[in-house]
């Protein structure tokens, strides 16, 4: 399993790094969590090619979360995509993501492939992808992703309460929101800091690390960001450059 960050900044993008986007590969199998920016020119920059992505998953309604939406399809339309995309989400957003592509004039049913929306999750050639219930300012879901020896959990944006984490399956590798210093972190904000998605991992008996969706001074500060979360978690711990991939399991 191979990770890649097209993005990884919170709401307010970085000189450095666009809003969070984070592409998973397992052999032949390509899965996008969320769609911000220039999803294509993210893909290709990275290597991956746009027409053989086979999954998209949209995890909630937030503009630097959905707003990249409607030009992947189109993009993908005028590259002569025929593969049909499965497009995984909750009906409330899927009922946003249409509405989105429908004020730009796009109609799913005129385009060269096929959207396919889903939301009891994704099986194929031994990845499956699941929607797990998160915690943020609207409604929004994690994506725990499994694949061989890989068990990965993507929380999204998240608020950080520990006893969210009980009910959540452990994972080898987890990705969180880091968008604070715990120091800069606002009660009630709908977010979570460096130290509290150290906590998330130790609960989670996880054993890597990623941290995501930074504010800039977090970005900024990234070496000091990553000693917070060190504070309460002994594992791996890495703030992920942009359009490097990395490996998705823990070594």
């Amino acid at each position: 399993m191979e990770i890649a960050f097209l993005g990884n900044a919170c709401a307010v993008p970085h000189i450095r790094s666009g809003f969070t986007s984070v592409l998973f590969r397992n052999n032949a199998v390509s899965v996008l969590v969320d769609a911000v920016d220039n999803p294509v020119r993210d893909l290709m920059t990275i290597g991956q090619d746009p027409c053989m992505l086979q999954v998209l998953v949209l995890t909630h309604t937030h503009v630097d979360h959905l707003g990249g939406f409607p030009s992947l399809i189109a993009t993908l339309s005028n590259m002569e995509r025929l593969m049909p995309l499965t497009v995984l989400a909750t009906p409330d957003v899927q009922e946003h993501a249409l509405h989105i592509l429908y004020a730009y004039g796009i109609d799913p049913k005129s385009l060269p492939y096929q959207l396919v929306f889903e939301y009891q999750g994704y099986s194929d050639s031994g990845m499956a992808v699941q929607l797990l219930t998160g915690h943020h300012s609207v409604p929004t879901q994690m994506v725990r992703i499994v694949a061989h020896e890989s068990s990965i959990l993507y929380t999204s944006d998240i608020e950080y309460e520990a006893s969210f984490y009980t009910g959540v399956p452990e994972c080898s590798v987890l990705i969180h929101e880091a968008t604070y210093f715990h120091a800069d972190l606002v009660p009630g904000g709908g977010h979570s800091s460096a130290l509290q998605a150290g906590e998330a991992a130790r609960a989670l008996n996880a054993k890597r690390l990623f941290l995501c969706h930074l504010c800039s001074r977090a970005m900024d500060q990234s070496n000091l960001l990553a000693e917070e979360a060190r504070q309460v978690f002994g594992g791996e711990i890495i703030v992920p450059d942009p359009h490097v991939w990395y490996e998705g399991r823990a070594v």
